[in-house]
C-alpha cells in the first residue's frame, strides 16, 4: 500500500506492482495503514485508514477545505466508510493499534 502524489492511496501486488485497488481523494494523502485484522482467520476486518491534506501554509487559500481528516475505507468494497476530523494541519502518519481496534495519527 502506498500514498500517491495524485491525491490517493494505491494497493499494489507485491510481486508485479500492479495496482489492485485505488482510493482517490480530493486532496493529497501522505500516510496510509492497513488494519492488522485484515488477515485474521476468525473475524477479518478489511479496513485501511489514510490521511493527508494540503500543506499548512496553503490551507488559508483552500476556502476552508484543507483535508485534515483521517479517511477510513473498506478495502474489499472499495468505499469510504467514515471520516474523522480534528487535525489542524496535514496528517503525516497513521498507524492501527496492534489489536486493530483503533488507530493513531500524527501531523504538523
Amino acid at each position: 500500500m502506498a500514498t500517491a502524489a495524485d491525491n490517493g492511496s494505491k494497493i499494489l501486488d507485491p510481486e508485479t506492482l500492479e495496482i489492485l485497488r485505488y482510493f482517490k481523494q480530493e486532496l493529497p494523502m501522505n500516510a496510509v495503514s492497513i488494519s492488522p485484522l485484515f488477515c485474521d482467520e476468525v473475524k477479518p476486518k478489511f479496513h485501511m485508514v489514510m490521511g493527508g491534506g494540503v500543506a499548512a501554509i496553503m490551507a488559508a487559500m483552500t476556502g476552508g477545505h484543507s483535508g485534515f481528516e483521517a479517511h477510513v475505507c473498506n478495502i474489499l468494497h472499495g468505499n469510504e466508510v467514515g471520516k474523522i476530523s480534528g487535525h489542524y494541519g496535514p496528517i503525516n502518519s497513521v498507524e492501527f493499534f496492534r489489536d486493530g481496534r483503533g488507530f493513531v495519527s500524527g501531523g504538523e
